[in-house]
């Protein structure tokens, strides 16, 4: 894989990895918000998506919502919509991604509340293990997934275009 990677003129970046953490799906310790987070069904983490610009990725409300295994959460503080997560399920494994909170809505502790809802969803779900991936250079998002327990098990490698000036 490498091999073709170097040869379409792509390069690692030596500043950037991707990655995966996995922790057991047993409940994390409570942490202390008054962010409500609320497990909605597909059609309605849609119509939140629509209604409040810029809390979701782009597929968040594109991908079929309606496929089974997914899960999807909205974190709230006084009623106002500021984050989205995504759960998936399979047997004993949970996947916790696509998690975006809204760039004027970041800091209040959004994401840390979406990772402790899912892992206690998953837990009742039968989840024996969860996992996530986010980016290095996400600072935030990767601290947020080391205080609930998580911890890197493997680092994908991040290519880019080798551009030479």
């Amino acid at each position: 894989m490498r091999g073709w990677l170097f040869k379409a003129g792509m390069k690692p970046n030596p500043y950037v990895r991707y990655p995966t953490l996995a922790r057991h799906a047993s409940p994390s310790s409570p942490i202390a918000t008054k962010i409500d987070v609320q497990q909605l069904s597909p059609s309605e983490a849609k119509q939140i998506v629509k209604s409040h610009d810029g809390i979701a990725f782009p597929d968040f409300s594109r991908s079929s919502p309606e496929q089974r295994g997914w899960h999807y959460f909205v974190a709230f503080d006084g009623g106002q919509a500021l984050a989205t997560a995504r759960l998936y399920v399979q047997g004993e494994l949970g996947y916790l991604g696509t998690a975006f909170t809204g760039e004027p809505c970041r800091r209040r502790g959004a994401q840390q509340a979406l990772i402790a809802k899912r892992i206690e969803v998953a837990a009742a779900l039968g989840c024996r293990v969860l996992i996530s991936e986010t980016l290095s250079i996400l600072k935030s998002s990767l601290n947020n997934l080391q205080k609930a327990e998580f911890r890197t098990i493997f680092e994908k490698e991040v290519y880019e275009a080798n551009i030479e000036d």
